[in-house]
C-alpha cells in the first residue's frame, strides 16, 4: 500500500491506524513523503508502526512521488491511499476473497466525509467502465505486472485522469466489488480547490490524457467502439469539469485563464477528431446529466461566464 503525504500531520495517524485495524499480516505499507515541513514523519517515526518502510524525499509533487512509490513497491498487488483518508475495517479481507492472480485491476465504492467517517455523506457506486470507475487511482487496486508498466505524467498536479484507462485496456481481467471499502475525506483547502494554484495547472489533464494516449499506441491498443465511445465521455467530461472549476475559482477576465480555457477546448476538439465526432457532445451515459453538460458546453462555447459562474455557485450552495 502506497500513502503519499505532505504535511499530514493533523490527519496521517487516524489514516494509518484505519490500515492496521485491517489485521492484515502480508502487508508492505510505503509512506513517501514529500518533502513535509509540519514533522509528519517525525510524528509517524515515534509511532513505531509494524509494516511501514518510510522515505523522506525532496519535495517531487503528487505525480512524481508516486512514481517513486513504484519503484519500490514489491507487494504482487498495489493500491493507494491518500493521507487524510481512511479504509474499511474489512478491506483486506473483502481484497482477499476477490483478487486471484489472473486479476489485474480491482474497483470498488467509496463515501465520502468531512470530519469522520461515520458522517452520513455521499456513496458513490461506481461502474466497471473507463467512464463509470472515477479518474482517482484510490479506489482501485492494481497488479504489479500491470502498474509497473505505467507512469503518472511527471510534474503535475491533476496527474490521475489517464492512469486508470491505462490498466483497463491491458488488463488480463478486472474486477468490480459492489462495496464501500473507502472513505475520501473532502476539504476546502485542497489543491484541487486552491485559487491561489497557478490557473494553467489545469492543463495537467491534457498531459495525463496524452500520456494515456502515447500509452495505447506504445501497446498497440485496439480501441473498439465502444472503448472510443467510453474514452470520449471521459475526456469530454473531465475537460468541462476543468473549465467549470476555473470559472468558479479564478478571474474569467484574466488573460492566462482565458488562454487555459481554450487550450482545454482545442484538445477537446483534437480528442473528438482522433475518435469520433459523434462523441463530441457526449459526457455521460444518463440523458438528463449529458443534456446539462451539453447546455454548460453551449455556454462555454459562447463565453456566457457570468450565467456559467452564477450556475456553479448556486449548485455548489445546495
Amino acid at each position: 500500500m502506497i500513502i503519499p503525504t505532505f504535511n499530514s500531520r493533523n490527519t496521517i495517524l487516524k489514516t494509518i491506524e484505519s490500515v492496521l485495524i485491517n489485521k492484515e499480516d502480508e502487508l508492505e505499507i510505503l509512506i513517501v513523503d514529500d518533502g513535509s515541513s509540519d514533522g509528519t514523519v517525525e510524528l509517524i517515526k515515534k509511532k513505531n508502526f509494524p509494516y511501514i518502510k518510510i522515505f523522506n524525499c525532496t519535495h517531487m509533487g503528487p505525480a512524481n512521488i508516486k512514481n517513486f512509490a513504484i519503484k519500490h513497491a514489491k507487494g504482487n498487488f498495489i493500491c493507494f491511499l491518500d493521507s487524510d483518508d481512511l479504509l474499511a475495517p474489512n478491506y483486506f479481507e473483502i481484497l482477499r476473497n476477490n483478487l486471484t492472480p489472473k486479476i489485474d485491476l480491482l474497483i470498488f465504492n467509496y463515501k465520502t466525509f468531512r470530519s469522520s467517517a461515520e458522517d452520513k455523506e455521499e456513496i458513490r457506486k461506481i461502474s466497471p467502465t473507463i467512464s463509470g470507475m472515477d479518474t482517482m487511482v484510490w479506489n482501485k487496486v492494481y497488479s504489479k505486472s500491470i502498474i509497473k508498466k505505467l507512469n503518472f505524467p511527471e510534474n503535475t498536479t491533476y496527474e490521475d485522469v489517464g492512469f486508470s484507462v491505462q490498466a483497463f485496456l491491458i488488463s488480463r481481467e478486472f474486477t468490480y466489488i459492489d462495496k464501500t471499502l473507502y472513505y475520501y475525506r473532502q476539504r476546502e483547502g485542497s489543491v484541487t480547490k486552491d485559487p491561489n494554484k497557478p490557473v494553467k495547472i489545469h492543463l495537467d489533464i491534457i498531459k495525463g490524457f496524452k500520456e494515456m494516449f502515447a500509452f495505447i499506441k506504445k501497446y498497440e491498443v485496439d480501441l473498439t467502439e465502444n472503448d472510443k465511445r467510453e474514452v470520449s465521455i471521459l475526456v469530454n467530461k473531465n475537460i468541462l469539469m476543468h473549465i467549470r472549476k476555473i470559472i468558479q475559482l479564478y478571474n474569467i477576465q484574466n488573460k492566462e485563464s482565458k488562454t487555459t480555457i481554450v487550450k482545454l477546448l482545442n484538445f477537446k476538439r483534437d480528442v473528438n477528431t482522433l475518435l469520433g465526432s459523434r462523441y463530441s457532445l457526449l459526457f455521460s451515459k444518463t440523458f438528463k446529466t449529458n443534456f446539462k453538460f451539453c447546455v454548460m458546453y453551449f455556454l462555454i462555447k459562447i463565453r456566457r461566464w457570468g450565467i456559467i459562474k452564477s450556475i456553479v455557485i448556486r449548485k455548489n450552495h445546495k
